[in-house]
């Protein structure tokens, strides 16, 4: 079955300017390091890896570990400074021109636009099938607000950051959607 939804591809070159530190184990200051999770031996093989051999993709102020058999993330771990952290609309994701854009039927644009990263085959990650005409949301696994810290620039690379399919999880919608849900914030 194809899935009716198209999913564009940002190439691997996407992430290089500005470079994306990703996690940093080191973030909460000396002697209070906190590694990324380790992934157990037994499942080792099932560990994507990138064209450089490594397994974490590298996003800004958070990383991702991917499943090969599931097309999901094994992981995600994030640096959250809460004392800077800013509210960005979720339309808010063009570091080069802030504001929201209107499309020409009036929509705000880039809202919940998800991309697959391409330093990833498509193939590697899971698309829109498991999402449509079921009842599954597509789900942030990092928090959308959690890494959208930093100077004005910086924060609006980090929000997009955020909508990759390797970031992407099922949720349910009626869970997801009600207003009581864990992901709403006041």
């Amino acid at each position: 079955m194809e899935s009716k939804t198209v999913i564009r591809v940002r190439p691997a070159t996407w992430f290089a300017n500005p470079p994306r530190p990703g996690y940093i184990p080191g973030f909460l200051g000396q002697g209070s390091e906190v590694p990324l999770p380790k992934i157990p031996e037994a499942l080792a093989g099932d560990v994507v890896k990138l064209s450089d051999n490594t397994t974490e993709l590298k996003y800004m102020h958070y990383s991702v570990v991917m499943s090969a058999s599931r097309q999901l993330a094994w992981f995600s771990a994030v640096n959250i400074d809460g004392s800077v952290i800013q509210r960005l609309a979720r339309t808010d994701r063009n570091p080069d021109r802030p504001e929201a854009v209107r499309t020409r039927a009036g929509e705000l644009e880039a809202a919940d636009v998800w991309w697959f990263d391409g330093r990833l085959s498509p193939d590697a990650q899971v698309g829109g099938i498991i999402y449509d005409g079921t009842d599954f949301d597509y789900g942030h696994l990092t928090r959308r607000l959690d890494p959208v810290w930093g100077d004005d620039r910086t924060v609006r690379i980090a929000n997009d950051d955020t909508f990759y399919m390797t970031n992407c999880t099922p949720q349910a919608h009626r869970l997801n959607s009600r207003l009581s849900c864990w992901c709403r914030t006041r």
